[in-house]
């Protein structure tokens, strides 16, 4: 039913044990994992299966115009790699330095049934810095894979075809809740999702870190008030050495497995 689709590299390789086991232990509706191992050649290949989960780690080759290739550029080809290659209905994209404190794929795709959303997720932690405000952020979103942009959508603005998730675009700028604000990797999913009328729903963080159903945001009226739970910690390690942000990333991972 879901396929989850993340970016990784050398630097956070530490991090992806125990994301494994987050995925394995905790989800209900994953099929399977999409890693685009960015730093990767584009013949290498690895698959495994656990608990039912198949895992497939490839590698990606850099764009020609590799001018554009910053980290939060990476990711973004990286993200279209795994989407290009997910084989299930829903595109889950997640970053790798994240754990789920519960069935969060569940708990997502039933919101989505009952509210008639388009896409849900979670807000970035710096979301009032960011064009797309509080719209679901690229490090954890849920999405139908067929209601994602056409690979034309946007063509004559994109410096690579098709790559619609790339940074500092600007396209229609005006639009956007934070038109003067940093079109951060993904921005412009939210334009799609504006000229699609899309219904969304994104859960907050007041820490940077742990995400729980109790704050959201939303384009949309919902009268209601979800169940407390906490949904997922995510380490905030971007592409840095995660040395000290990792310890305490498997410190929080390892409380709520003694709980």
């Amino acid at each position: 039913m879901i396929s989850l689709c993340t970016v990784i590299l050398d630097s956070v390789k530490p991090f992806l044990k125990t994301y494994k086991d987050s995925v394995t232990t905790k989800t209900k509706l994953i099929k399977e994992v999409c890693f685009c191992k960015v730093d990767a050649a584009p013949d290498f290949y690895h698959e495994e299966t656990i608990n039912g989960i198949t895992f497939r780690t490839f590698g990606h080759e850099t764009p020609a115009n590799s001018t554009i290739m910053s980290p939060g550029n990476q990711h973004a080809v990286g993200m279209h790699a795994c989407i290009d290659k997910a084989t299930q209905p829903y595109i889950f994209l997640c970053d790798p330095d994240i754990f789920f404190y519960g069935p969060v794929d569940e708990i997502y795709f039933n919101l989505m049934q009952e509210h008639k959303l388009d896409i849900i997720g979670a807000s970035h932690h710096a979301s009032t810095e960011i064009a797309q405000g509080f719209f679901p952020w690229h490090g954890n979103l849920l999405v139908l894979k067929n209601k994602l942009p056409t690979q034309t959508w946007l063509k004559s603005t994109l410096p690579i075809d098709g790559k619609y998730l790339l940074m500092n675009i600007q396209e229609r700028k005006e639009l956007f809740p934070g038109k003067d604000k940093n079109f951060d990797t993904g921005s412009h999913l939210w334009l799609w999702g504006y000229e699609q009328k899309w219904r969304w729903l994104a859960f907050q963080t007041l820490d940077c870190h742990v995400y729980t159903t109790i704050h959201y945001k939303s384009n949309i009226k919902l009268r209601t008030n979800f169940k407390k739970q906490k949904l997922l910690y995510h380490a905030v390690s971007g592409s840095i050495k995660p040395d000290g942000v990792f310890d305490t990333f498997e410190k929080k991972y390892l409380e709520i497995l003694d709980d």
